[in-house]
């Protein structure tokens, strides 16, 4: 491990581990700080460190391993998932049958830790996201993170001088796409921070119609641009796809209001990302023809039909670890663990889609839809993302993910929000029935 660090490394993570520490023995409050501190860490991206490799720890995962420990007998208001347990048990033993087997450590434990962090993310978002004013607090920090980290990002693309003269902080120049389209760099993040300016900038967008004050509004609209600009330049089309698809959804809700955003945003990308159209155009093609030539689009059906022919091949175990990512959250399960993990993986996501949308169908309205309606936007940008990308896998992107996801299954328990499952009523409805049949009838005997 301590061939990946420097001196320099080693100040900073000694430094951050006092602070920590002393957040930690803070009581309650130095433990709500640290989660924000948690949650504002995952606009680092790979900035880590290296336990071999492969193998990393960032630091929203080291934070939130270090809660979950030191909070692990305080009383959780809603239960972790089932599924999730079941899952993280089958990585586990996988990853240690492979190392017990083979002399390769490394790649196990790369695969595994950003998986069975799922486990601390939603317990510690029970324990501190309690309420509103938690859940609001978390939705800002979001939101300043993934605008700081836009402003980075546009920066350096618009400026490619800066990586001279921060070399620690920018590091590579922006890339070309085979439609010639100049996609920026986000070199300080270490891969492209689309997804988590995508989580700002529905949050920003959703705030946009609650927000009192014209000069309020006018600041959250020029947020709002930056974002959007941010996420034009990052060329990744998944988020693209992904935050139209949250935008139409809440624009549906806040009606002529939304609807006029939309049209204005828009109008906006017609008149200035043209060069965009062109680029997303090669998946519309794909889906109504079945055909491409785009190299990026020929690349992510080869890893799916890979993945999918591993798990043909290894339905049971797995094919294990250390081959190529299968760019799909379920499919990869599967071809490292085997088809009872994928399965189980389905089953998990369903759940977490449910429970997002478990306060549309409750009696009374939403009490705080500035919460709720971020949070839905968010868990679209995050599925779509789980489908075609490699989010759940990789360590800078995998504990945000499942941040944001916790925050997707408690929604209903913040918004004191319950109803009845078909099971719940069936009974209720037994009981009445019963109820009935057995209670004496009365006579009246006066006529």
């Amino acid at each position: 491990m301590l061939e990946y660090l420097d001196i320099t490394r080693l100040v900073i993570i000694a430094a951050a581990g006092i602070v920590v520490m002393l957040l930690l023995t803070g009581g309650q409050r130095g433990r709500w700080l640290l989660f924000c501190v948690a949650v504002a860490s995952t606009g680092v991206g790979y900035r880590s460190i290296h336990l071999g490799q492969w193998s990393l720890l960032v630091p929203v995962e080291v934070i939130l391993w270090l809660l979950w420990g030191s909070t692990l007998l305080s009383p959780i208001r809603t239960h972790t998932p089932l599924t999730m347990y079941l899952l993280v048990i089958w990585a586990i033993l996988r990853a240690s049958w492979s190392m017990f087997t083979t002399s390769n450590w490394d790649s196990p434990l790369a695969w595994t830790l950003p998986l069975i962090v799922c486990i601390p993310a939603f317990q510690v978002t029970a324990i501190f996201v309690k309420g509103l004013g938690e859940a609001r607090t978390v939705l800002k920090i979001v939101a300043w993170v993934s605008f700081v980290v836009a402003l980075l990002g546009i920066l350096e693309y618009l400026f490619p001088s800066v990586e001279s003269r921060f070399p620690q902080l920018f590091g590579s120049t922006a890339g070309v796409t085979q439609e010639g389209f100049r996609r920026a760099a986000f070199s300080f993040f270490g891969y492209t921070a689309a997804p988590i300016i995508a989580w700002g900038t529905v949050i920003t967008y959703n705030f946009l119609f609650y927000v009192r004050g014209t000069l309020t509004r006018i600041a959250m609209a020029g947020i709002l641009f930056v974002d959007l600009y941010a996420i034009v330049i990052s060329g990744q089309r998944s988020t693209w796809f992904a935050l139209a698809a949250a935008l139409v959804v809440i624009g549906v809700k806040h009606r002529a209001r939304g609807q006029l955003v939309n049209v204005l945003i828009a109008s906006g990308l017609a008149v200035y990302g043209s060069f965009m159209f062109v680029r997303a155009m090669t998946v519309i093609s794909l889906i109504q023809t079945g055909k491409t030539s785009d190299t990026s689009n020929l690349s992510r059906i080869s890893l799916w039909e890979f993945g999918w022919s591993q798990l043909i091949q290894n339905p049971v175990f797995g094919a294990g670890y250390g081959l190529k990512l299968a760019h799909n959250g379920v499919l990869e399960v599967g071809k490292a663990l085997g088809a009872i993990p994928a399965f189980i993986m389905i089953i998990l996501l369903v759940q977490i889609l449910w429970k997002v949308a478990l306060p549309l169908f409750a009696e009374r309205s939403i009490i705080a839809p500035d919460i709720y309606w971020s949070v839905l936007g968010i868990t679209i940008v995050v599925y779509m993302q789980v489908l075609v990308e490699t989010v759940l896998a990789t360590p800078a992107f995998a504990a945000a993910h499942w941040l944001m996801l916790a925050m997707a299954w408690h929604l209903p328990a913040i918004l004191n929000v319950r109803l009845q499952s078909q099971y719940e009523v069936r009974a209720i409805r037994l009981r009445q029935r019963l109820k009935e049949m057995f209670q004496p009838q009365r006579v009246d005997f006066s006529s």
